[in-house]
């Protein structure tokens, strides 16, 4: 997990500096709808398991899982782009045994840099995660929490409205979620460090504006076709 988060950020932070000298979202304005399908990866985490008032620790480990979602926003002139998105992921835990399941919502507010009809963006923003754990022999239990985000990615665009690229986020709850659970009749409560990795390709559509991003690429915003009329003399 940690080699391959090292990897993309190597390769995120590469294609930053090739966009650093761009034109910052100059051409790239509207409104826009998208939708979003990859992998997520959680983190191992330590976990607590109490009953009785008593007490044990250990490591907790996920098999990565698929994520998908939809996300909707806006891009401004200056090249700021607030962006609401929300997903679903579902991801088992190693050895079998139950999964977790999330499904949440997140605002961010994100900076963009194009150029040549290519774009880099860079940000954050927080919102509120349903969580459900669920065990193979003593069933689920939901905790409802507050998560951040960090996020970043880079594409392209395929056509004068439709925007292709790669999306990668680091979300995580503020604290540890808990859940509780009947156990041969006796309560049962698991707590873990929620905080995990996705990797996503994404569509995103914009609603009458164009991406073709930066200079050189030889498409604005309220372009038209160009129409020679004969003139009689």
């Amino acid at each position: 997990m940690k080699h391959r988060k090292w990897q993309l950020g190597v390769v995120m932070a590469a294609a930053g500096s090739l966009f650093a000298s761009g034109a910052v979202g100059a051409d790239q304005q509207g409104a826009y709808i998208g939708l979003v399908g990859g992998v997520g990866l959680l983190n191992d985490t330590a976990a607590t398991v109490s009953s009785g008032g008593v007490a044990t620790t250990g490591t907790l480990e996920f098999s990565d899982g698929p994520i998908g979602g939809i996300v909707t926003g806006y891009t401004f002139a200056n090249g700021l782009r607030p962006e609401l998105e929300v997903t679903y992921r579902r991801n088992r835990f190693d050895g079998g045994g139950g999964n977790v399941r999330t499904a949440s919502g997140v605002a961010s507010l994100y900076y963009n840099f194009s150029n040549k009809g290519y774009y880099f963006y860079v940000g954050g923003g927080g919102g509120y995660a349903n969580l459900r754990a669920y065990l193979d022999e003593a069933g689920g239990d939901t905790a409802n929490k507050a998560v951040y985000s960090a996020g970043t990615g880079l594409g392209f665009a395929a056509t004068r409205n439709l925007q292709v690229g790669v999306d990668y986020r680091f979300t995580g709850t503020f604290d540890r979620p808990v859940f509780t659970y009947d156990v041969g009749g006796a309560p049962v409560d698991a707590a873990f460090r929620y905080r995990g990795s996705v990797v996503t390709i994404g569509l995103r559509y914009s609603f009458g504006a164009i991406f073709g991003g930066g200079e050189g690429s030889g498409v604005r915003a309220g372009d038209e076709d160009v129409r020679v009329v004969p003139v009689s003399r």
